[in-house]
């Protein structure tokens, strides 16, 4: 992955950044919507997604409005992965490990010292993986 292509997502994806809403879901479908965008500038990327259960078990609690607009990532996305098929208490921390054990870069937006970002931020850490901060 080119420096420039990072620099890219980085500028576009910071960009969307401050339309976030509370949950962690919406931040990465902002994440998964950029990489939808520059795929017309960069062709060669594809959008993987990484789910720690089912898509059916992970939307469970969203409401109508965001399952419509997961529904249209899901379908532009080149390769899933499934970590389990049912909602664990584990599930998350088990999907964000196997992300930073297969990511050489980590970008992420960090509000509090608590929770599931900031476990999977401390991982990454203890890792070495180059985290890049919105």
């Amino acid at each position: 992955m080119s420096l420039y292509f990072i620099f890219s997502f980085i500028t576009a994806f910071s960009a969307m950044v401050s339309n976030l809403c509370e949950d962690s879901h919406n931040f990465d479908m902002l994440a998964e919507e950029t990489v939808l965008k520059l795929k017309k500038e960069y062709p060669d990327i594809k959008l993987c997604l990484i789910l720690p259960c089912t898509k059916e078990d992970q939307t469970l609690k969203w409401t109508q409005k965001q399952k419509e607009r997961y529904d249209k990532i899901f379908e532009q996305t080149e390769r899933i992965k499934l970590i389990g098929f049912e909602y664990t208490r584990e599930c998350m921390l088990e999907r964000n490990r196997h992300l930073v054990n297969s990511s050489q870069y980590l970008i992420c937006y960090l509000r509090r010292n608590w929770g599931g970002t900031f476990y999977t931020v401390n991982y990454a850490e203890k890792k070495n993986t180059k985290i890049i901060r919105l």
